[in-house]
């Protein structure tokens, strides 16, 4: 759309050691907040609005028909999501601020 082209240094199937690969090269992604947030609170990394708007991407739990009424699973969504609620959200919250 405006004539540029970007070249893609590699590709990854999971995010969990992407923080690593960042911090030790000069590379730049587009990757969930909540994976690089203590990167970013710590310094290592550096966040930066993307120069074009871009839906955020949901956050989502997953199981099983099978399992809907597993009392050990309700437990755990039920954890999962006091997490996000108490401590993700605020960190989002945060980070958008930086961001502005």
């Amino acid at each position: 759309q405006q004539g540029l082209k970007r070249r893609i240094a590699m590709t990854v199937n999971h995010c969990s050691n992407m923080t690593k690969l960042l911090e030790q090269t000069d590379l730049i992604t587009t990757i969930p907040l909540a994976i690089i947030l203590d990167s970013v609170n710590d310094g290592r990394l550096v966040i930066k609005a993307l120069p074009f708007a871009m839906n955020p991407g949901p956050i989502s739990m997953s199981w099983h028909v099978r399992d809907a009424r597993d009392v050990g699973l309700s437990w755990l969504k039920q954890s999962v999501l006091a997490v996000y609620e108490s401590e993700l959200s605020t960190k989002l919250t945060r980070v958008n601020q930086l961001i502005g």
